[in-house]
């Protein structure tokens, strides 16, 4: 709380502001002020401005999350800032697949503009199917005390929510900062219904928590086919325990105990989510990245290239992991078949080139656009099975039919593809 007469100082969050920037950038600071802005607009509680002593308060915030910019410029100069300018924040501001501008910009713009809303969704799932009635009830809250919570709640999550949606790059997790928000609805929704005892009087509540229901008994059984259909080793047989778990859900459902079933949710989601994280995803992650950039860190020299040479593999994780600039040698064209002749010369060029090469390129194409007498030239030093990042195209009828005919697997074949780690190298024999 401030002292009267308006002269409080929010140190407290200029300083977070300050931790955010240091953080994240330019977004840790725009992101939290636009939220409070848009809050003290819509309580149109002026005064606040006064007390925030913004002046002051942006002093603290360059003072704490200026120096880390300072720091990396002095190390590496105009590099830095053209990549936390134009690369991290510009470009995701006004991407434009291809670069194209007017049309062919709008047109790509418009079709993703609402992308955020089935994001949101799933990523929540199964507790966003409490949303619509936990937003609808904060939005239609008349008690005095907490109406103006909500109003701050709202606030946070539309600002944040609207501005990611404006922006044309869209990146599923950008709807992470949405969690406290969510969080706070959904508990308050929770909370007002167990204090009214109406958790199975109303439809939504009942409808919503069936539905939880029916994610948990089809969610659970397909993941456990899938990890063990991939990696039959690793699943034991009391893992297959976790299929029952939804009884902690049906049980309150069916005795309509509102109360228990309040309970019920958070336990379940906990104990699916220490399956997930400590055993499912472990297994799934088939992350390529880390084995390749050690065995191309091996025998990396200067002046040696590394580039992708596919446009479904991550240029940005590669170079994570090595820790340099790493080339792209594709072609990001909405019709893929068209970019054909052109990926397939960029890669030649490449291969070419009379440096040293590193490329990582999929099984697919590897086939498809290096020639035969070039692929003499090339060693394969790894490949490893990973999950296709792009699926457009995937599910063609042909590879429907295949899976239909029992000619491909679909996890395996259709889902997931090989990748290749290949040099023109000639590579020491002790190396694996």
């Amino acid at each position: 709380e401030n002292p009267a007469m308006g002269k409080g100082f929010f140190m407290a969050f200029f300083a977070m502001l300050g931790l955010a920037t240091a953080t994240k950038g330019l977004g840790g600071f725009i992101l939290p002020l636009i939220a409070a802005i848009a809050y003290i607009v819509s309580a149109k509680k002026w005064n606040i401005f006064k007390s925030m002593n913004i002046p002051l308060g942006l002093v603290i915030m360059l003072a704490i999350g200026l120096p880390w910019y300072i720091v990396m410029y002095k190390l590496h100069g105009d590099v830095y800032l053209n990549h936390i300018v134009a690369k991290e924040t510009l470009k995701r501001l006004f991407y434009s697949p291809e670069n194209k501008g007017g049309t062919g910009f709008l047109v790509p713009y418009l079709l993703n503009f609402f992308n955020y809303i089935p994001v949101l969704l799933l990523f929540f799932i199964p507790h966003s199917l409490f949303l619509p009635a936990a937003m609808s009830g904060a939005l239609k809250n008349r008690n005095p005390r907490e109406k103006d919570s909500y109003r701050l709640i709202l606030s946070f999550f539309f600002t944040i929510f609207a501005v990611f949606t404006l922006m044309s790059s869209k990146i599923y997790h950008y709807m992470l900062p949405i969690s406290p928000a969510f969080g706070l609805l959904l508990a308050g929704y929770l909370i007002n219904l167990e204090r009214e005892k109406l958790q199975f009087k109303t439809p939504n509540f009942n409808i919503m928590y069936l539905a939880i229901i029916v994610v948990y008994v089809i969610g659970i059984p397909v993941l456990l086919y899938v990890i063990s259909h991939l990696y039959p080793a690793k699943v034991h047989f009391y893992d297959y325990a976790l299929i029952l778990l939804p009884l902690l859900l049906v049980v309150p459902y069916l005795k309509k105990k509102g109360t228990a079933a309040l309970f019920a949710l958070p336990l379940v989601t906990f104990i699916f989510m220490v399956f997930l994280a400590g055993k499912a995803l472990p297994l799934l992650n088939d992350n390529i990245f880390p084995p390749f950039s050690e065995e191309i860190r091996q025998d990396l020299k200067g002046g040696d290239r590394v580039a992708v040479g596919s446009i479904d593999i991550s240029q940005q994780q590669l170079s994570i992991y090595l820790d340099m600039p790493i080339e792209e040698i594709n072609v990001r064209w909405k019709d893929l078949k068209a970019a054909f002749p052109i990926h397939k010369e960029k890669l030649i060029k490449y291969i070419t080139s009379g440096s040293d090469i590193y490329l990582v390129i999929s099984e697919e194409d590897y086939n498809r656009f290096i020639p035969d007498d070039l692929k003499a030239k090339l060693t394969i030093m790894d490949e490893r099975n990973t999950w296709k990042s792009r699926l457009k195209g995937v599910f063609g009828k042909s590879a429907v039919k295949d899976v239909l005919s029992g000619k491909k697997d679909l996890l395996k074949d259709v889902l997931r593809h090989k990748v290749y780690l290949v040099t023109n190298k000639s590579l020491d024999a002790s190396l694996p």
